[in-house]
Parts: C-alpha cells; sequence; structure tokens
C-alpha cells in the first residue's frame, strides 16, 4: 500500500466526524449553552449573601454539578473541534499540494511551499477560527467553575468562623 493511498484512507475515514449526528446534536446543544453565558453572571456567581448563607449552601452544589458538566461539555466539543480541523487541514493539504505538483509553473514542490500556500488559503483559517471559538467558551466555563470552587472554599471558611463565634458565646454567658 502506498503512502498517498494511507493516506486517503484515513482523510475518509476521519471526514465523517462533521457528519456524525452525535458531534452535531452535542455541539448545537453546547453553543445554544454558550451563547447564554455573559460577562455579569461571573458577578453574581462569586458573590455571597451574608444575609442569607442557607440559600448560599442549598445553591452552591447544583451550580458547581452545572459548571461541571458544562466544563466538561466543552472539554468534548473542543476535541472534537481539533479533529474535525486535522481532517479538514489534512484534505486541503493534500489538494494544496496536487495543485501545486500540477502546476509547472511552481518548479519543485515542497512540504514547506504547501504549507506556506495552504496557510494563505482562506479556508485555512476558516478552519482554524472553529477551534478558537471551542477553546474561548472552554476558558469562559473553567473559570466560572473555578469561581464557584472559590466560593465554596469562602463559605467554609465563613461557617467555620460563625461556628466559632456561636461557640465562643455559648461559653461566655
Amino acid at each position: 500500500m502506498s503512502a498517498d493511498t494511507d493516506t486517503d484512507v484515513v482523510v475518509k475515514r476521519t471526514a465523517d466526524i462533521p457528519t456524525d449526528p452525535d458531534f452535531a446534536e452535542t455541539s448545537a446543544e453546547f453553543l445554544a449553552m454558550c451563547a447564554k453565558i455573559g460577562g455579569s453572571d461571573l458577578d453574581d456567581m462569586a458573590d455571597v449573601d451574608s444575609d442569607n448563607l442557607a440559600d448560599e449552601f442549598i445553591r452552591l452544589p447544583g451550580q458547581l454539578a452545572y459548571w461541571s458538566a458544562l466544563t466538561s461539555t466543552a472539554t468534548n466539543y473542543l476535541l472534537k473541534a481539533e479533529r474535525v480541523l486535522k481532517a479538514n487541514q489534512a484534505k486541503l493539504w493534500l489538494e494544496t499540494r496536487q495543485k501545486l505538483s500540477m502546476d509547472p509553473t511552481k518548479g519543485r514542490c515542497t512540504e514547506a511551499l504547501v504549507d506556506a500556500t495552504m496557510m494563505a488559503d482562506p479556508r485555512w483559517s476558516t478552519m482554524h477560527e472553529e477551534v478558537e471559538r471551542a477553546r474561548i467558551d472552554l476558558s469562559r466555563s473553567k473559570v466560572r467553575f473555578e469561581a464557584l470552587r472559590s466560593k465554596k472554599e469562602a463559605l467554609s471558611s465563613f461557617n467555620a468562623l460563625r461556628r466559632a463565634e456561636l461557640s465562643a458565646n455559648a461559653f461566655a454567658t
């Protein structure tokens, strides 16, 4: 089996990823969730209402679970977007190499020439945009998850302080 044939098989196998119904369903769902995420929600999530700690303790596990699941989904989406990028990039590379090798004005077709020509193609930039959006969405969900983890630590510390104050007052009387 020649190298071209091996490459063609790999490209055909990975080219099916964007048409996978599970990928399409997950992608649409994830992008819809990310569209809801604004900048001001981070302030609301990190804020601790010291007058109503009971509600804070009740809401926190659900918020942690939600953002943990969203971060997991974002990671999954990024990995799939990267696979699609690699598959499409391989197809573009092969297409570019084919065009350059058929062009008598280009001379010798080197890998550097193929890479440079491929990167100059507007499709190359378009392919990378989806991965960049996925990285940004993953970063946003991680920040919110970490904010909630910090809030959990703050609530635990605040609760320990309150218990110490209450036990000190109990012995003072």
